[in-house]
């Protein structure tokens, strides 16, 4: 109330967008303060997740912002849960960390990625060569946990 007595505008969506760095499209080269808008009203549109949960990120490796959504597309026929905004036009906030796309265990998430892009055969070989017998039952629990189950076994 008091904001708009005073003219001040109200801070509109607030949200995430993820940019893989093979993307060609208009946030390819976006910056922190940078609106970005596209050159016209309609698909394709920046798609600005709600939150990181629901987030798909579908090409590897990239940068994520915080945005805030300046022109809201029609957001018409979504999920009536749909965790997402559609807009035409963004406000770049800031450049985030991968890590904070995989909780508390991030950093440790992001050094087992990282590490993978330079093993070839031998390595994978002397891997498997080294896989201790609980490794299985491990990988299992680890799986569960990040699935929220939190359970030895799984649910399915």
């Amino acid at each position: 109330m008091l904001s708009k007595l005073f003219g001040e505008k109200d801070q509109g969506i607030i949200g995430y967008i993820y940019v893989a760095d093979s993307d060609e499209g208009i946030l390819k080269n976006a910056l922190e303060g940078q609106t970005i808008k596209n050159k016209k009203k309609g698909p394709p549109w920046i798609v600005v997740d709600h939150g990181f949960e629901n987030m798909t990120i579908a090409k590897w490796p990239g940068s994520l912002w915080r945005a805030e959504v300046i022109d809201e597309a029609k957001n018409t026929g979504l999920r009536q849960n749909a965790k997402y905004t559609r807009a035409n036009g963004v406000k770049i906030i800031e450049k985030l960390p991968l890590s904070i796309l995989f909780g508390g265990y991030g950093a440790g998430v992001l050094k087992v990625i990282e590490s993978t892009s330079d093993i070839d055969l031998d390595k994978a070989k002397k891997l498997a060569g080294t896989f201790p017998d609980q490794a299985l039952e491990l990988y299992s629990k680890g799986w569960n946990i990040f699935g929220g189950t939190k359970d030895d076994q799984p649910p399915f």
